[in-house]
């Protein structure tokens, strides 16, 4: 296993992760692949590991299992954690520094807005802003074309700030009704 280069291996083991948490663990499919992504990129960071690791299979199950209980435990505050130092996120934050309830409601608007993308969304938004991926390492490790990642940011980015338009709309519409 230690001539495998990391895409192979997350090839090979991202589908049996997913589906060990979620047999395993009762992890619902969307944090399972969160969960199984994790592990792999954890391993990307260090892929001198793989090349000293004799059982790479079970250091990798062991991984899941750990990151499935602390899911269940306090996944919740990890995540959010994440999005909260990123620097993107952090810009919107800055929009709302006057007023500490907006801060909360926009973090927890962006939060949600995250989560409700579709995989392939969620999945390039997560490499390149929470773990700091570059373009094309997101390309290597998806197996598509950097053109095609960059479709992807773009239409992931568009699709967040159309879903933050629409909730300010929704909002102002909803303040002016409160008025009569």
């Amino acid at each position: 296993m230690a001539s495998l280069n990391f895409k192979q291996i997350y090839q090979a083991f991202f589908p049996k992760l997913v589906a060990y948490a979620c047999k395993n663990y009762g992890i619902n499919e969307q944090e399972a692949e969160d969960i199984a992504q994790n592990v792999l990129m954890e391993l990307h960071m260090d892929i001198a590991k793989v090349k000293k690791m004799d059982a790479l299979e079970s250091y990798l199950f062991s991984c899941v299992k750990n990151d499935c209980l602390d899911f269940k435990n306090k996944a919740s505050q990890r995540y959010n954690q994440r999005i909260e130092d990123n620097e993107e996120f952090r810009d919107a934050d800055k929009q709302c520094q006057n007023c500490a309830i907006e801060k909360e409601e926009m973090k927890k608007t962006l939060r949600k807005i995250v989560k409700a993308l579709p995989f392939e969304y969620r999945q390039v938004i997560t490499l390149r802003f929470i773990f700091g991926c570059t373009i094309k390492e997101i390309a290597e490790l998806l197996g598509i074309t950097v053109k095609a990642v960059d479709g992807l940011l773009k239409r992931a980015k568009d699709r967040m700030k159309n879903e933050i338009n629409l909730k300010n709309q929704f909002d102002q519409n909803l303040k002016k009704l409160s008025y009569f």
